[in-house]
């Protein structure tokens, strides 16, 4: 048998075969998968595509567009890698991370000191993921005449 191989199509640019594994990344570009979050929840979930040689500054500044279309108005407070660690600003995203990968960007929570009301509109920075949280329960008293009704 004949074997194949690139001095048989030395003119023909080898193109990837399907059956040889996932699509190869495009040259110099990462694919990341974006999850911003605010505290412990997902406020959206989109990709974005950068060049490997931006730095982690240009990166915020295309999460934050991308939120913005989204109709979040936070503002991305950090980028942090699979494991959660935050990204250096000033490093080239190319030396930390790899095409498909997962990222999170952390947004700011507001803190609220009493439930929002659910038919006012969001206040300036408010993310709109603590809108499903519930009011706290009303603590327990610790008067014996409470005591006995919740017992």
């Amino acid at each position: 048998l004949k074997q194949a191989g690139p001095h048989l199509h030395q003119n023909e640019p080898q193109r990837p075969s399907l059956a040889s594994g996932p699509v190869p990344a495009m040259a110099g570009r990462l694919r990341l998968n974006v999850s911003a979050i605010a505290g412990d929840e997902v406020a959206a979930k989109f990709l974005v595509v950068v060049d490997e040689e931006s730095d982690v500054v240009e990166l915020r500044s295309k999460i934050d567009k991308t939120l913005r279309r989204s109709g979040l108005s936070a503002a991305c407070a950090a980028v942090l890698n699979s494991s959660r660690a935050e990204l250096p600003p000033d490093e080239r995203v190319g030396d930390m991370l790899r095409d498909g990968e997962d990222i999170f960007a952390q947004l700011p929570v507001v803190p609220s000191k009493s439930p929002k009301p659910s038919n006012t509109a969001a206040a300036p920075g408010w993310v709109g993921v603590s809108a499903k949280a519930t009011p706290p329960a009303p603590a327990a008293s610790s008067t014996p005449q409470m005591s006995a009704r919740l017992a």
